[in-house]
Parts: structure tokens; sequence; C-alpha cells
């Protein structure tokens, strides 16, 4: 180097990030340690104002050096060609969404220069979510590092600082794929050192527009393969007998069926990976047990057993099954008879291993001799007088006082066991009634229903109540819900009960394309677990942001929509059946309304048919185009019209389940029924306007499925819909002019006979 060379290179690679991207070179520009240069990639395509604001910059200050890609290379070749291009002993990494805090590089420079070993250098960060905040601790010495490293990333990638010259004599470059940061770690466990900064120095926004947040599923399956080859690499250790759920980043994952099979493979790849250690020696003893004891705790918590006190190399395989059939036929004692005892008990006394307990024992010599629950209350004298199999201790906060005392008595370690919590039953239970309820109750052919609401979305509970009044009256099917906000504890159970004859369906809606994606994305996972089944989309609007991220994730579901050999798909506008044409030209497709439509839902309007001033059912999310001034402007429209005027909404800010819905909707129902006019930028709130026979002025919002839909009830006198908020005042004084308001279903009955031909034919 020469003496007036930069000491420091700052390597970002930027793709659309005009939204973020001033605050992060702010922060790069104003550090502490300026000896530096700034290397941006600016990767080809952007729409965005990323090049006009990195060259605004780039005038100002002639350290920042511009690079642009003639093609779409993906983040892991713009950074490899980005360590080639940076100069100085050290590489920063950073990212265009991110902020490095101005001391970051003075203090990663001063470690680097004085641990001349260390070839990768990270640090703490504040991981910034919304209004959410927490700081990102991770291990930070070497030998803690590369151990946590065969599970999961330690070390934060916009933290990074490199040391330019190891790298580029080894030639180290980023793997092609997702996650290239944790996949290069990974890589560089025996070859190098690693170490993280206890200092908070990055800002890590987590966002929509993280490559976390937009590919998560891929994210995910790669950090399992990256977790995969790391142990195969250092230990030897081939696990394509072990599913993706025990490596890489476990999130979201959906639970196995057998919780057995599962608890105990788990302890068997941990034992596998500590005796493969114990004869190799790539890992540091007390680092790899750590991180073992950690993944084994993660099992346990992933099926809600953290309760079970059991070290993966102790354990005991009798007693690893799930919560309720953890001590099956096994005769209990808890110990305790507490507040919190009393709440468990209170949620279990109904289930089979309520007649498990023989007995409750206590050290308050008040309660001996009394009934807890109906069994009785002894002392721990009288311990050696029961046949007991397990103790089972109630007490969180004097568990080790309690354990030691039946130490001190000769009772067994491996006979003293934890009283799961009400949430480790509560979830079991779940396990246990979803179990019966996915189960065929005959041979006939069963429907099981996806990706319906357990949220406050009264519109789609409209849409599940209907299509299950169509399957009951048309088909006679039996049908079964697997709720969206319980598809992780629900698809496993399911897919052990779908045979295929089974019909698979996806609830209708709006939530497919880029709006509503995590729903988008459960669909997808849907038709991708039953290639043999029958699937069928019932009546949906779809809509796609066009925006290069959004083009990504529509051909992505192209891909799998075409891969399955039998999905239909339901449109419920011209405009979306129109779009699946063009997007999903190998599925076969129909045309068919909104399922709520289907319904004749008199039997759900009140007796007092009084009608009393305006409704404004309007959004207030992602999908308005509405401001303040214009919503004060239409609620003096109702007050004028109507005398008063208020505002409602189809959307609750509560959990709605199955057996909670028909009253819930009969509620809202019966709201508009009661109102004089509605006026409603809500698809569901035009829908239960007409089905409620009250008239009704709809408007514009951001997709087109408001407008399209309407073309199923404009035939009704009293709905008009405007284009133009300045014509709402109007046409309001038209529909409440209509004498004659009368919903029927009778002239839709040919596209739901439509419908039930087609299942049929399956």
């Amino acid at each position: 180097m020469k003496p007036n060379d930069p000491l420091v290179s700052w390597l970002m690679p930027v793709y659309n990030g005009e939204k973020y991207l001033r605050r992060a070179m702010d922060s790069m520009l104003g550090q502490t340690y300026q000896n530096f240069i700034m290397i941006i990639i600016i990767e080809n395509g952007c729409i965005d104002n990323t090049e006009a604001i990195c060259e605004e910059y780039a005038k100002k200050d002639k350290r920042i050096r511009i690079y642009y890609n003639k093609e779409n290379l993906g983040v892991a070749a713009s950074l490899n060609r980005g360590l080639e291009l940076c100069e100085g002993k050290y590489i920063a990494r950073m990212d265009a969404g991110d902020v490095s805090l101005p001391e970051r590089l003075e203090k990663q420079v001063a470690f680097m220069e004085n641990n001349l070993d260390i070839g990768v250098l990270g640090t703490y960060c504040q991981v910034i979510r919304d209004s959410y905040t927490c700081i990102a601790e991770p291990p930070i010495g070497n030998d803690d590092i590369c151990a946590k490293l065969i599970f999961v990333n330690t070390i934060m990638h916009p933290s990074v600082m490199l040391r330019s010259g190891l790298f580029k004599l080894n030639n180290w470059k980023y793997p092609e794929g997702e996650s290239e940061d944790y996949a290069l770690w990974a890589s560089l466990i025996s070859k190098t050192k690693m170490a993280n900064l206890a200092d908070v120095l990055v800002e890590y926004y987590e966002h929509g527009d993280n490559a976390c947040s937009v590919k998560f599923p891929k994210i995910r399956a790669v950090s399992a393969d990256i977790s995969r080859k790391a142990l195969f690499d250092e230990l030897n250790i081939n696990t394509s007998n072990y599913p993706d759920i025990y490596f890489g980043w476990r999130g979201y994952d959906l639970l196995p069926y057998d919780i057995k099979k599962f608890l105990v493979n788990g302890a068997k790849l941990l034992s596998e990976i500590k005796i493969a250690n114990n004869k190799l020696q790539k890992f540091n003893d007390k680092s790899l047990n750590n991180v073992l004891e950690a993944q084994w705790q993660q099992t346990k918590c992933d099926v809600r057993l953290s309760s079970l006190k059991l070290k993966f190399d102790e354990l005991i395989s009798e007693v690893v099954d799930d919560a309720m059939s953890l001590f099956a036929d096994k005769k209990v004692i808890i110990y305790g008879t507490g507040r919190y005892c009393s709440n468990v008990i209170d949620s279990i006394k109904n289930d089979e291993f309520f007649s498990n307990i023989i007995a409750f024992c206590d050290s308050d010599k008040s309660k001996h001799n009394t009934d807890f629950f109906g069994k009785k209350i002894i002392v721990l004298e009288q311990l050696s007088n029961f046949d007991y199999d397990y103790i089972l201790i109630a007490s969180p906060l004097y568990e080790q006082e309690i354990r030691n005392m039946l130490n001190s008595i000769k009772i067994p370690s491996q006979k003293i066991l934890t009283l799961p919590s009400v949430g480790e039953f509560d979830f079991h239970l779940k396990r246990k009634k979803y179990d019966k309820y996915y189960a065929h109750k005959n041979t006939e052919r069963k429907a099981y229903l996806f990706c319906t609401p357990d949220y406050g979305n009264l519109g789609d509970h409209a849409i599940a109540e209907a299509t299950y009044s169509f399957f009951q009256n048309q088909l006679g099917f039996e049908i079964a819900e697997i709720p969206f906000g319980q598809y992780n504890i629900c698809a496993e159970i399911t897919k052990h009960h779908i045979l295929p004859s089974d019909i698979v369906l996806i609830t209708g809606g709006g939530f497919l394309g880029s709006l509503w994606f995590s729903a988008e994305q459960q669909a997808r996972d849907v038709i991708k677990n039953y290639p043999d089944n029958p699937i069928i989309i019932l009546p949906q609007s779809i809509f796609w942001e066009n925006t290069p991220r959004w083009k990504k994730e529509c051909e992505e579901t192209q891909q799998v929509y075409a891969s399955h050999g039998n999905l239909t798909l339901c449109a419920r506008d011209l405009a979306t059946y129109k779009l699946m044409q063009e997007l999903y030209p190998t599925c076969h497709l129909r045309l068919i309304p909104d399922m709520a439509l289907y319904m004749n839902w008199n039997n759900f309007f009140d007796t007092d048919t009084q009608r009393n001033g305006a409704l404004l059912c309007l959004k207030k999310d992602k999908e308005s185009i509405l401001t303040d001034e214009n919503q004060q402007y239409l609620l003096d429209i109702g007050k004028k019209l109507c005398g008063d005027a208020k505002f409602c909404t189809t959307v609750l800010q509560v959990q709605i389940f199955q057996e909670e819905r028909e009253n819930r909707l009969r509620k809202k129902i019966n709201e508009f029924r009661k109102a004089e006019l509605v006026v409603t930028d809500r698809l569901h709130g035009m829908i239960f306007a007409a089905i409620a026979e009250t008239p009704c002025v709809v408007l514009s919002a951001l997709t087109h499925k408001l407008q399209a839909t309407f073309e199923w009830v404009k035939h009704l006198p009293y709905i008009r819909f405007a284009e133009n908020i300045a014509d709402v005042k109007t046409f309001a004084s038209q529909v409440l002019a209509v004498e004659v308001r009368k919903y029927e279903t009778a002239r839709l009955e040919s596209y739901f006979d439509e419908l039930e031909a087609l299942i049929k034919g399956l």
C-alpha cells in the first residue's frame, strides 16, 4: 500500500434502493474514521431514482466510485465483482436499507489492526421493525461463532468487515443463490478466524423490501442446505435422512405429524454430531455442547414441550410424545396445588390426561387430606405408599427447591418432570382436536378448505359461510377448514388424512398476488403439497404490482400453478379472468361470482327493520385511495341526506373462529340492514349492502376488484358505482329514492350450477 492509499473500501450493491439510499450513504460518509473509498455496484434495470442519487453523491465526494452491471447479476455476483474492485486492507459491507453508526469503521479497523488472525469481523446490530426494536447479539469469539454456524448464520452481513488480502489471496467468493452471506461464512469455518464486536454499530431495518421478507420460503430452504453442507464438510455427517426442520433458519416450519419421531430423531442427530466431533475435534467441546443444547431446547420448543427437563443425550424415549400422550397409561402425582397448577388442571380437566392423576402433593399442611379437583392432597412422606410413574412439579417458581427435596428422599431424577404449562397443553389439545376433525368419518370423499379466515375480516368470513352452504346444499360434501393462522399446526395433520380422491380447495377472496403476500405464499404451498389431488381455487381477484420484485414472484406463482396437473382457478370478475388467461394458461379457468353472492341471507335478518342514518364503510388499509378530507366530505353528505351518519368497518381487530362466524356475520349484516344508506369502497361493504337490501353508493379503491365485482350486482336499482367522489351526493339521492329493493340469487344460479358440475366431474 502507498501512504495515501485508502485503508478501507465500503462495498454496497444496490437495486431500486431509492427509498432508504440517502440515509445509508449519509451514514457511510459520516464516519469518525475517514480513510476510505466507496464502491457502489448498481444492478441493471433499476426503475427508481437509485442511479441519480448515487451520481449526485459522487459529484460531491470523489471517494465515491459507481459501477454499473450491464445485466442483472444478483447480489452474490455483484458482491464478487465488488471484491475485485475494492482497494485497501479492509472491505466494509453495507446495504442500502441500513445505517452504520459513526464509530463503526474506527472500532472495526482498530480491532482488525490488533487481531491479525481475524479474517471476518461483524458487530452487534439494532434490529428495527416498524415500532419494534431489539439488539441482535451474535456470539463474539471464533469458537462460539464456528460452532453455531453449522446450524444458523451468526454474523450480520451489513455489519461485516473483511480482510481484503486474505480473500483475494485465497479467491474466496460469495456462493451464488440466496443466503450468500451465510453460505460464505459457513465455508470459512476451518479456513479463517471470525469475531463479532460487542458494540451496536449498525441499525438493521426489517421491512417489506428486505430480501428476507420477499424470499423467505427460498431463504429458509437454502439455509437448511447450507447447514447440511457445513455438517458434511466439517464432520462428514450425511443428513439426507433428516428433514429441513432440524437445520438452518427454523422459522414458521410446519410441525411434523409424528411428534415422538420428531423428538427422537432430533436427539439422535445431535448425538451423532457430538460423537463425530469427539472423534475429529473440529469444534471446541464447550462451544459445540452449548450449541447442541440450544438446538435441543429449540426442538422441544417447536412442539411446545419446553417443560421437559431432558438433555438431548439423556433422552428417555418413552417421555417424548406430545403432551397429551406423554403420560398415557402412566400414573402421575402432581406436586403443588397453587394458582398456577389450578389454571393448568382447569384447562385439561375434561381430557383423558386428568384420569392419570392419582393424587396431588403439597407442602402446605393445611391442605393435607383435603380434595383438589376431586383428588386427594397428600404429604411428602406418603409418596412411598403410592405406585406412580412420574411426579410433575406444578410450580415453576419453586421448581429447583422441590426437585432437591424430592431427590433428598431418594426419588430418581428421571421420575421428576415439570407439569406442562397451560399454553403447552392448549397447543397439544388443539393437535388432538384437529386430528379428529380432519380424519375421515366415513369412506366418502371429503373437501378440505384451506386459507379460511381466523382473523377479523367479515367479508372473508361471509365467503367461508357461503362456501359451507354451497358444499352442503349442492353437493352433500363433508368439508373441513384449515384456517390461515393455524396452518403451521394443521397442514401436517391434514396431509396425514387427505386421500388422493379428496378435493383440495383454496377459499375465495381477494388475497392472491402481491398485496396480501403471506396468503399468496400459503396458497402456493398448498398447491405444491398436494400434487395428486384435484385443487380448486374458489372465486378470487388477483392483483400483481408492476415492479421487478413482484414480477419475479408472479413468475414463481406461474411455475407452481403450471406444475400441478389438475388445478382449476375461479375468477370472481372478468378482469381477473382475463389476467388468469394471460398468466396461467395451463390451468382450468372458470368465471364464478364471489361465493357470498351464492347464499340467500334472509334467515340472518332481525325482525326489527327500522332504518336510520348512513353508514360509511371505508378502507383504512393499503388498498384505500381516500384522504381524510374525502372521508369527512362523505360523512357530511351522509348527515345531510339521512340526518345522521357514522363510520363502520367489515374488518374487526379481533380473531374470529369458525364457531363464532355466524353470530358475527348476523350482527354485521343487520347493521347494514338497519341503515338508510351505505357509502363504501369495500367489496364486501358493497355485497353486505346488496344482500341487506340497503341503498348503496360504491367508490373505487386501489385494485380493480371492486369495480369488476360490481358487475354481478349492477342490476340492483339500489346500488350505484361512482367513478368520481363528486358523484356520490347525486347517486346517493337516486338510490334513496328507489322504493322496491329486493336481493335475489336467481340471476347467478347458472354460474354456481357450473361450479357444481365442475366439482362433480372431478
